[in-house]
């Protein structure tokens, strides 16, 4: 968990840089923000576009993370049906009564 400790600040950091940020022309158009675009609009393209490499990189670390879970429980399944089958003894059938002979009980 550490990497993903690290990821999410490093992403909390740059999330706080983008918020913080005095924008220029450039960064407008780079962004894809348009003179018909409200502040907000053209504010939302702008943190999407700073925020993209890290959130890219959060997304890909917790993609990884849930790969190798749902690895962990496919193992954890299979040791299970492996330990049922190790379990199961094998159940001799019954035997008939045996005969007494006489003079034995």
């Amino acid at each position: 968990m550490p990497l993903l400790d690290q990821k999410l600040d490093l992403f909390t950091s740059k999330s706080n840089e983008c918020k913080n940020k005095t924008y220029s022309r450039a960064d407008m158009t780079a962004a894809g923000c348009r003179d018909s675009d409200t502040v907000d609009a053209c504010g939302t393209k702008l943190f999407d576009k700073c925020i993209y490499t890290e959130l890219n990189n959060l997304e890909n670390q917790l993609d990884a993370m849930a790969l190798a879970m749902n690895g962990m429980d496919q193992a954890n399944a299979q040791a299970k049906m492996a330990l049922r089958h190790l379990s199961k003894k094998p159940v001799a059938p019954p035997q008939p009564p045996q005969p007494s002979t006489p003079g034995h009980r």
